[in-house]
């Protein structure tokens, strides 16, 4: 997209900044919400929204945008990663509590990174950025829509 060098190092401060506030309330905002799963809707939510940013940055005028948009990774990866965790940790069973994490922490950072590097690279290789970024905003979507339909079922 062409960004300069300091928009991409501010960009990196930002993202990684808007964690600290995020990790802080974690507890209390799983609390206020009832829990984990509801604090992953948040989250979820506000990937999608994240990825459609995106994928529109461009239409913005200035790449400068993405700015306020990196916020965003406080709720998308601090509060998701957090309540995923504690999400985890209902779900173990007695005993297996540490291996319960590691498992999720082998998937989320192996094979869910890897993966998506992977695919995510041949799509903006293919099709560019802003389609690989609507699509990731799709999968998301529908991801997060089927779990939440099933687990009704």
């Amino acid at each position: 997209l062409g960004a300069s060098k300091a928009l991409l190092g501010l960009t990196l401060s930002v993202t990684t900044l808007a964690d600290v506030p995020v990790l802080h309330f974690l507890g209390a905002a799983m609390k206020r919400l009832g829990g984990p799963d509801a604090l992953l809707d948040v989250c979820l939510g506000a990937y999608v929204a994240r990825m459609l940013l995106y994928a529109t940055l461009p239409h913005f005028g200035s790449l400068w945008w993405v700015m306020p948009v990196e916020l965003l990774h406080g709720l998308t990866f601090a509060a998701g990663f957090g309540a995923a965790c504690e999400k985890n940790k209902l779900l173990a069973p007695p005993g297996l509590e540490t291996t319960q994490q590691g498992v999720f922490s082998a998937l989320y950072a192996g094979l869910g990174t890897g993966v998506g590097a992977l695919l995510g690279g041949l799509v903006a290789e293919r099709y560019g950025f802003q389609i690989m970024f609507l699509f990731g905003a799709y999968l998301t979507a529908t991801g997060w829509i089927c779990t939440n339909l099933f687990s009704v079922l």
